[in-house]
């Protein structure tokens, strides 16, 4: 359940990320997916790039790395920074992915939630725009 009663919002598991995407985007049929490492953990570090529209996820569980969607095409000329949380200072996340769709299902935008497993505060910080099609390939790269 979200706690909406202080400046940053908090939840109290990774579902409250679809609630607060939806709210945040002011658009309540936001196709909202969740991310999982191979391992099945749900739990990562993030390096972002906010003007390049990049993700970089690295599973605290494994240590595996994960490019979200197509941020790897885009990773080379990326300045990224760490996702730190701006209550506590935590530096680990859940995290999910808002699709916005096109009439034809193609995504349009992308926003990047995420959620501190410390203190519960929610976020976003990346969203990006997609400028071209077919986009099905982006959703199988979570």
């Amino acid at each position: 359940m979200i706690d909406k009663t202080k400046k940053y919002w908090s939840g109290d598991c990774a579902a409250d990320i679809d609630e607060y995407l939806r709210a945040y985007t002011e658009l309540p049929d936001l196709d909202v997916k969740p991310v999982c490492c191979s391992c099945g953990s749900d739990t990562f570090t993030i390096l972002v790039d906010q003007d390049e529209g990049a993700v970089l996820l690295k599973c605290t569980q494994c240590a595996e790395e994960k490019f979200l969607l197509d941020s790897e095409e885009y990773w080379p000329s990326c300045t990224p920074k760490a996702g730190i949380c701006r209550l506590c200072k935590g530096a680990e996340y859940n995290v999910r992915v808002g699709f916005v769709r096109k009439e034809n299902g193609n995504i349009e935008w992308i926003y990047v939630g995420n959620r501190c497993t410390e203190c519960g505060a929610l976020g976003s910080y990346v969203d990006w725009g997609i400028d071209y099609e077919p986009t099905d390939e982006l959703e199988t790269m979570l």
